[in-house]
């Protein structure tokens, strides 16, 4: 090892500059690709399809060993539903994806880095964001540490180019920039978004309805983030106030947002500044992606208790080359948009 550590130290020092970057650059497609390999499966791991693990060995393909699942009669190997099983780009093309989505590149930025077209990076994306929603950590506030919950409004967004579409018809009149809407307080063409933060940085960020928000609606997404005799704040919005007491919440804190002398729910107030820095570079995001722009958000969030940037990378490229992922293009080009009651649609 001495040897060969001493034989590359001086293979460096012979190189240019070019040289030198060339061999970095080489090294980190090496990397990336070694980092991308699908994650092995055994007769102990579940069928990815239906979860059931009566499984037996069915040959080999090329070098991965599949599977047959009795219960549901169908074949599988350590690709079966991963990004990488209907892709014909490379693994290091990936990797290089996923560096974009730490570094929150545009979606012209990320194509020109991976050598895609504009249109296979907006899918790349949407896809990525499927399998980072199978990831992330839940969120559970319990009496082990106090959690802040608040709401965010962010102006409904029909925002693309639909001239071309044949089944889509603005059902109001478009905007240029949401300083146009003359709607004042809250009205239905805000979307709230419920979000949360504990003390140990776990957050979660959740599409909840159109307008106020209702305690139906918080029920809904709280009943399984909020564990009993928890320490809880809030707002004082009225859909907290009987729903944390039958959550079993043993301290609910309601605070007043005009008035910070009592106290103030810093946290989470800080989390949505975030969530609009993170919005920002995007100039825009259509409401019907916004659940996936909400989960990639959490995915960054996750890995900034990592220091080094390095790791935090090299996990997140892991993390892609072990997801699952499900949903066709045909399905993510004609996704309904969220609440579309409003305006006469059936999702």
């Amino acid at each position: 090892m001495d040897i060969v550590s001493c034989t590359f130290e001086q293979a460096i020092e012979q190189m240019t500059l070019g040289e030198k970057e060339m061999a970095l650059e080489h090294l980190r497609h090496a990397i990336d690709a070694e980092m991308m390999e699908e994650a092995p499966v055994s007769e102990e791991s579940p069928c990815p399809r239906c979860g059931c693990r009566s499984v037996v060995k069915a040959g080999r393909e090329r070098r991965y060993q599949r599977y047959l699942c009795r219960g549901y009669s169908r074949g599988f190997s350590c690709k079966t539903d991963r990004i990488l099983a209907r892709s014909r780009l490379p693994r290091e093309t990936w990797a290089a994806f996923a560096r974009c989505m730490i570094d929150r590149y545009s979606l012209r930025e990320t194509a020109s880095v991976c050598s895609v077209s504009l249109k296979t990076a907006f899918f790349m994306r949407h896809r990525v964001c499927e399998m980072m929603s199978q990831g992330l950590d839940s969120f559970r506030a319990n009496a082990s540490c106090t959690s802040e919950i608040d709401e965010r409004y962010l102006h409904e967004s029909f925002c693309g180019n639909h001239t071309r579409s044949n089944s889509f018809a603005m059902p109001r009149k478009a905007r240029k920039r949401s300083s146009d809407m003359h709607i004042r307080g809250i009205s239905d063409e805000l979307m709230c978004i419920l979000s949360g933060v504990n003390d140990h940085g776990d957050c979660f960020l959740t599409l909840a309805c159109r307008g106020h928000l209702s305690k139906d609606a918080a029920r809904r997404i709280l009943a399984d983030r909020v564990a009993a005799r928890v320490v809880v704040s809030t707002d004082k919005h009225p859909a907290y106030k009987k729903l944390m007491s039958e959550l079993g919440a043993v301290v609910h804190n309601r605070y007043d947002a005009k008035d910070r002398s009592i106290g103030t729910i810093n946290s989470v107030n800080a989390l949505h500044s975030r969530l609009s820095r993170f919005l920002r570079p995007f100039n825009g995001v259509s409401s019907r992606r916004l659940s996936n722009y909400l989960v990639w958000f959490q995915w960054l969030e996750s890995f900034k208790k990592l220091e080094d940037n390095a790791m935090r990378k090299g996990l997140a490229i892991k993390h892609i080359a072990s997801g699952f992922y499900d949903t066709k293009w045909s399905e993510y080009k004609n996704s309904p948009y969220p609440f579309g009651n409003r305006y006469g649609w059936v999702a």
